[in-house]
C-alpha cells in the first residue's frame, strides 16, 4: 500500500497567551482612529463591537449568542452589514439562524448599501451588487432583493429611528 505524506508547517497556537511566562506581550489595538457612523446604534441595541486582525476569509461577523460584532476591517460598509444583522436579529421572532442564510444576507447587504448611500459613502455599489448576486440563486440581485425589502425597512427603522423599536 502506498502512503502519501505531505510535510509542511502550520502556525497553530498551543497555549493561551495568559498561560505563558515571560515579558508582557503588548496586544495591538485594531480599532480605528474614528468610529464608523452609527457606532452608537450598536450600543443602543446592546451589541458590543470589537476590532480584530484579519485571520480568515471574512471582514466581519455578528455573533448571535453574544450579541457581538467583530470587525477585521475599518470599512464602514462592513460595519453597516454587521449592524444590519444585529438589528435583524432583534426583529425576527426567535432571532436569526446561524450561518450564511440567503435571506439574512440579502437583508443585511441591502440595508448596508442603503446606509452607505445615506451617509454619502461611495465605491460600494459594485461590491454590494456582486454580493447580492451570489445570494440570488440565479434570479439576479434585483429580483432577489424584492423578497427582502420588508425586512430591510424594519431594520432600517430600528437603526435610524429608535422610537419605532423595529415594529412592523
Amino acid at each position: 500500500e502506498t502512503r502519501v505524506i505531505i510535510a509542511g508547517f502550520k502556525a497553530l497556537p498551543v497555549f493561551r497567551l495568559e498561560d505563558t511566562d515571560g515579558e508582557p506581550v503588548e496586544v495591538p489595538d485594531y480599532a480605528p482612529i474614528a468610529l464608523p457612523p452609527l457606532a452608537g446604534v450598536a450600543q443602543r441595541l446592546g451589541v458590543s463591537v470589537r476590532y480584530a486582525p484579519r485571520l480568515g476569509g471574512y471582514l466581519g461577523f455578528y455573533t448571535l449568542g453574544r450579541k457581538e460584532i467583530t470587525l477585521c476591517s475599518h470599512d464602514e460598509r462592513v460595519f453597516f452589514h454587521e449592524l444590519a444583522h444585529a438589528a435583524h436579529d432583534q426583529t425576527v421572532p426567535g432571532g436569526l439562524k446561524g450561518g450564511q442564510d440567503r435571506h439574512q444576507e440579502l437583508v443585511a447587504e441591502t440595508a448596508a448599501a442603503t446606509l452607505c448611500h445615506m451617509h454619502g459613502l461611495g465605491g460600494y455599489l459594485a461590491h454590494s451588487r456582486d454580493y447580492l448576486d451570489r445570494y440570488s440563486n440565479g434570479e439576479g440581485a434585483a429580483r432577489a432583493v424584492m423578497g427582502a425589502l420588508s425586512d430591510v425597512r424594519v431594520i432600517l427603522d430600528l437603526i435610524l429611528d429608535p422610537s419605532t423599536g423595529g415594529s412592523r
